[in-house]
C-alpha cells in the first residue's frame, strides 16, 4: 500500500518535528518554509533529541504554488498567520485530502470551514516540548503526543472518522503518540486548560514556565486559573474525566523536571511577534459567555496581554 503524501504548512518547531518524524518513517513529505528555506533546501532538516542530532532530507519549498497536491495537509503555522491559509491550501488540496489543524486555541476549524468543505478538516491538539534553536534545527526535549478529532458543524457530534483513524495510524508509525477522538471541542478545551494559565502568566510575569512552577505564588496562580478553565470547559460541553485537574497537576510536575525553557508565547513576546490571543483567549471567552460560564481570571489575563502586546509591538 502506497503511503500518504504530507504537506507541512509552517515548518517551525511543531511542523519541523512532524516533518522530520514522517520523513524518517518513509512518508513523502513536502515542507513550506519561510526564512529557513535556503538552509533546509541545502542542508536538510535537523532534529536534536537526547543530545543527538539527526538530519532528514525533506522536500523544501518557499511558495505554495510550487508544491504538489498532497493527501494530508498539516497546518502548523501560528494562528496569527491564518490569513495565509486560503492561499496555501487551494494549491495543495485534492478531492480526498484532509487538512489537519495543529494549532493552539479554539474556533480555528470553524473559520477554515468557511473556505473548504468541513469533511476535509481534522483538529489536532499537540503536546510536544519542541523549540526551534536555529534555522532548520528543531530540539525535542519532552512529550510527543497528539489528539486528533474530525471537525463537525454540529458540535454535539462525537464520532471518530475513518480519516482521523488513518492520520493517527500514520503518526503512530512515525513514532508520534497519536490518539483519535470523536469530540473536537473536548480536545480543544483540554489543551486550552494548559495553555490559558501557563502562556499568559509566563508573559505577564516575564518568566520561564519552569520558574513559574517552582515558585509558590506562580504555581498557586496557575492552579486557580486551571480550575476556572476546567469549570468553564465542562459547562461548554467538554467531556472531561473527573480527575482531569489531578492529571493537569501531574503534567506540571513533569514539566518541572525538564530543562528550563519558555512557553512559545513568551518566546513570541520576546521576539516582538504578534501573540495568539484570539485563538487562545478571545474565542474561548466568547464561547464561555454563550454558555454562561464565567471566566474572570482568564478575562483579566487576556486584557493584560492585550495591553502588553500593544506596548511591545509599538
Amino acid at each position: 500500500m502506497t503511503k500518504r503524501s504530507y504537506a507541512i504548512i509552517g515548518t517551525g518547531a511543531i511542523g519541523g518535528f512532524c516533518a522530520f518524524k514522517l520523513q524518517q518513517a518513509g512518508f513523502d513529505v513536502h515542507c513550506l518554509l519561510g526564512h529557513d528555506y535556503h538552509q533546509v533546501k541545502a542542508c536538510g532538516l535537523s532534529l536534536i533529541e537526547q543530545n543527538k542530532t539527526s538530519i532528514a532530507s525533506v522536500k523544501a519549498y518557499n511558495t505554495p504554488e510550487s508544491m504538489p497536491q498532497c493527501d494530508v495537509i498539516i497546518i502548523a503555522l501560528k494562528s496569527t498567520s491564518n490569513h495565509m491559509l486560503q492561499h496555501c491550501i487551494k494549491n495543495l488540496i485534492h478531492k480526498k485530502s484532509v487538512v489537519v489543524v495543529m494549532q493552539n486555541g479554539i474556533g480555528i476549524e470553524q473559520e477554515l470551514a468557511q473556505v473548504i468543505e468541513p469533511h476535509h478538516i481534522i483538529g489536532g491538539s499537540c503536546v510536544f516540548k519542541v523549540t526551534k534553536v536555529a534555522p532548520g534545527i528543531v530540539k525535542h526535549f519532552g512529550f510527543s503526543t497528539i489528539e486528533l478529532a474530525q471537525y463537525y458543524v454540529d458540535e454535539l457530534c462525537s464520532e471518530i472518522s475513518e480519516a482521523t483513524l488513518q492520520v493517527a495510524q500514520d503518526l503512530k508509525s512515525a513514532k508520534i503518540d497519536a490518539t483519535p477522538y470523536g469530540h473536537l471541542p473536548t480536545i480543544r478545551w483540554k489543551k486550552l486548560i494548559g495553555n490559558i494559565p501557563t502562556s499568559g502568566l509566563s508573559v505577564i510575569l516575564n518568566s520561564a514556565i519552569t520558574d513559574l512552577l517552582t515558585n509558590a505564588s506562580g504555581l498557586a496562580l496557575i492552579k486557580e486559573v486551571t480550575k476556572e478553565c476546567i469549570r468553564a470547559a465542562r459547562q461548554c460541553g467538554a467531556q472531561l474525566p473527573d480527575d482531569f485537574y489531578e492529571f493537569r497537576l501531574s503534567l506540571l510536575e513533569a514539566i518541572i523536571k525538564m530543562e528550563r525553557h519558555n512557553i512559545s508565547m513568551k518566546d513570541d513576546f520576546d521576539a516582538k511577534k504578534p501573540l495568539e490571543l484570539a485563538a487562545i483567549y478571545k474565542n474561548p471567552l466568547a464561547i464561555a459567555k454563550k454558555n454562561n460560564a464565567p471566566m474572570p481570571l482568564t478575562e483579566m489575563i487576556y486584557h493584560q496581554l492585550l495591553y502588553l502586546e500593544a506596548k511591545n509591538i509599538k
